[in-house]
């Protein structure tokens, strides 16, 4: 069974570059830092001897898809916040309509992300 490791904690890192099948940067940050994670992930399993190209890198990303980005962002940041204190929603999740949505996951594919998981935040979040 593969093993994939999420954290961006160095012993996250270490156990990917040693042990697993990927790394997966957790929900939030930026494509500068998802960049940084998959870097130390591919370096860390070079020095392991082990191919870097070989990893899986995903990322997880909170998505909301509506033709308004302010009611798809409304519908995503009382959600996350209420579990993620200081959540940035702006920086961190994709919202908008599905061209918006888009270009904020090519980022994230743009630095080597090559496995997604996407979180959908639907219209209704409550009970």
């Amino acid at each position: 069974m593969p093993l994939i490791v999420a954290g961006v904690t160095s012993l996250a890192v270490n156990l990917t570059a040693t042990l697993a099948y990927g790394w997966v940067d957790p929900s939030g940050g930026n494509p500068d830092g998802a960049a940084r994670g998959c870097d130390c992930a591919r370096q860390g399993a070079a020095r392991a001897g082990r191919d870097p190209g070989s990893l899986e890198l995903g990322k997880i990303i909170y998505i909301s898809v509506d033709d308004s980005r302010f009611r798809a962002k409304n519908q995503t940041a009382p959600l996350l916040q209420s579990f993620y204190t200081g959540y940035n929603v702006d920086s961190w999740c994709a919202f908008g309509n599905p061209a918006e949505c888009a270009a904020f996951i090519q980022g994230f594919l743009d630095v080597g992300i090559t496995t997604l998981m996407l979180c959908l935040v639907p219209a209704d979040v409550g009970p």
